[in-house]
């Protein structure tokens, strides 16, 4: 279907999304911080990013808000996150984050909610 960006440094948690994603024939490309995030999404035209929020090298909001004021970046990002609190999904909405999604997940939720942003994104550019 599509490139699917993870930005996770947990090991366990990126092999479970690559064989999520490989359900749905998405190709997982798969970094561990915030850097080697910046230097895909310089040279890939992904279609979904998922996004922790502890990374090493930097907190996820702050790469979402650099990708969304910065750099204009309008690509799904769905945040991944062990942090549950109110006030957290409240800010990386805020931020920018297109959806929240906590852990421990549901593949078939994840798998929905990625289905529907990518849908969503291949609409809006046939209408253009």
């Amino acid at each position: 279907m599509g490139q699917v960006l993870v930005v996770e440094d947990d090991v366990v948690v990126c092999r479970v999304l690559e064989h999520v994603l490989e359900l749905e024939d998405h190709e997982a490309i798969v970094v561990h911080d915030v850097s080697a995030a910046k230097d895909v999404l310089a040279t890939h035209d992904v279609d979904i990013v998922l996004l922790d929020l502890m990374l090493p090298g930097g907190y996820g909001l702050e790469l979402l808000t650099y990708l969304r004021r910065e750099v204009g970046m309008s690509t799904p990002v769905i945040v991944l996150s062990a942090i549950k609190h109110e006030q957290n999904v409240v800010e990386a909405l805020e931020a920018g984050a297109n959806d929240y999604v906590s852990k421990p997940f549901s593949p078939t939720e994840l798998l929905s909610r990625i289905r529907k942003w990518v849908e969503g994104r291949e609409d809006l550019a046939r209408t253009r």
